[in-house]
């Protein structure tokens, strides 16, 4: 079970699991967690971004902006 202990300043989205990793969208913010709830990264995103993750890669979209980048890893 994954213990969330951070504070998401505004609009949380909510969860997902990819493997054992899980991600957690919110308005300004994706970060990733292990299912162990080890933080592994987090960046930030403006509201109504999109993304997809393919093949441990994700794949996000911000403003028009593409950035494709690692789920285990983060943005590098």
């Amino acid at each position: 079970r994954l213990l969330w202990t951070r504070r998401v300043e505004c609009g949380f989205g909510g969860w997902s699991r990819h493997g054992d990793l899980i991600l957690m969208s919110a308005e300004t913010e994706l970060a990733a967690w292990t299912t162990q709830g080890m933080p592994l990264w987090t960046t930030l995103v403006e509201p109504c971004c999109t993304y997809r993750v393919d093949q441990g890669m994700i794949h996000l979209q911000v403003m028009d902006q593409s950035q494709s980048f690692s789920l285990a890893h983060g943005v590098a």
